[in-house]
């Protein structure tokens, strides 16, 4: 099912290291909404700013997907309520452009974007989410810790991960 110009339902049944618990993933017809706002509001404005294609690296996931990937008991990629996630990444020449994500998004186009960080200090994946009543606009940067952004920077508060 084409969601947008760049982006297909069956992206957001993905898991590199799980793809048999992945291949279990159903779609109600709220999921695929929250799907289509994530590729339409999120996924191609994305893509569109960097100039390059974008890869969902983790989409909806089941409760058994993501225990194994080692994902939070409440995860947005769960899907409950009004909730909706997706992880994506850039080819590897490109990964520097992921730092340009958090800044770029319309605080009321979002719930969460979390930009990651490997060992090395690059940016590895961009975590984001669809806003919800309780969360929008809220911009992190996670190096070991979770950084809050702002004004393209982080602002020096931070959470234990």
């Amino acid at each position: 099912m084409k969601l947008s110009e760049h982006f297909d339902l069956e992206e957001f049944r993905v898991s590199q290291r799980f793809p048999e618990l992945a291949a279990r993933i159903e779609f109600s017809g709220h999921d695929r909404h929250k799907c289509f706002l994530l590729a339409r509001m999120i996924l191609e404005p994305v893509r569109e700013r960097l100039g390059c294609p974008v890869r969902i690296t983790s989409g909806k996931r089941t409760e058994e997907l993501n225990r194994a990937v080692g994902g939070v008991p409440g995860s947005e990629h769960l899907f409950r309520d009004f909730s909706a996630a997706a992880d994506f990444t850039v080819d590897p020449a490109r990964r520097s452009l992921l730092h340009e994500v958090p800044p770029l998004l319309p605080a009321w186009s979002f719930g969460q974007v979390i930009l990651y960080l490997g060992e090395d200090r690059r940016p590895r994946f961009v975590h984001v989410s669809l806003p919800t009543p309780g969360r929008y606009g809220e911009r992190l940067l996670k190096d070991g810790f979770f950084h809050y952004w702002k004004d393209g920077k982080k602002d020096g508060r931070r959470t234990e991960s």
